[in-house]
């Protein structure tokens, strides 16, 4: 009976046991399995909506770029980019939370409307990280351009680097093809 109430030896291990077992959980709070969301390691860029409202400038390097490793309807193609920034003034911020994501995350997407089609920017920020992911609709081969990189909130900019592409393979407005692109491409975009 000693033992239960944790005044014997044997009570003193099961609580030290307990108190460890406890600590491991709390440490698994920071572990990114995909069912808590929680601050990595104590880092939060401090993401808003704010930081996002505006016009967009896109600027993808001039090249041109053959699509390789493709998935999908199409198996080839290739994307030409000018180097020329590219503005987009009807622009929309939504905000996203884990209920939007099966996987969990809370972060905004930003769809930019352009001459050819109503969403060629597509943007997608995570809020903890400012981890940002875009692409950019080039109309002359049907292709968007994608991009990675990390939103710097005080310059409101994102450098990245493209190395993929989605494209319209048959031209019925619908992308189909899923590409890497021989090499990648730097890229900046702007909140103005």
């Amino acid at each position: 009976m000693r033992a239960m109430r944790g005044g014997g030896r044997g009570g003193r291990q099961a609580l030290a046991a307990a108190l460890a077992l406890s600590a491991a959980a709390l440490a698994a709070c920071n572990d990114s399995g995909r069912t808590t969301n929680v601050f990595n390691n104590g880092v939060d860029c401090g993401l808003v909506r704010d930081d996002l409202v505006g016009s967009w400038s896109v600027t993808v390097v001039a090249g041109t770029r053959s699509f390789t490793n493709c998935t999908g309807t199409g198996s080839s193609g290739s994307v030409t980019t000018s180097g020329s920034p590219i503005t987009y003034s009807n622009v929309t911020v939504t905000a996203n939370t884990s209920a939007a994501f099966p996987e969990g995350g809370v972060g905004y997407t930003v769809i930019g409307a352009g001459v050819n089609r109503s969403d060629e920017l597509i943007a997608n920020l995570e809020a903890d990280s400012c981890l940002a992911q875009f692409q950019v609709w080039f109309n002359a081969d049907k292709a968007y351009v994608q991009c990675l990189g990390t939103f710097d909130r005080s310059t409101l900019s994102i450098a990245a680097n493209c190395d993929s592409a989605e494209s319209d393979s048959d031209g019925n407005g619908t992308v189909d093809t899923f590409c890497s692109l021989s090499s990648a491409l730097s890229a900046t975009a702007h909140v103005l």
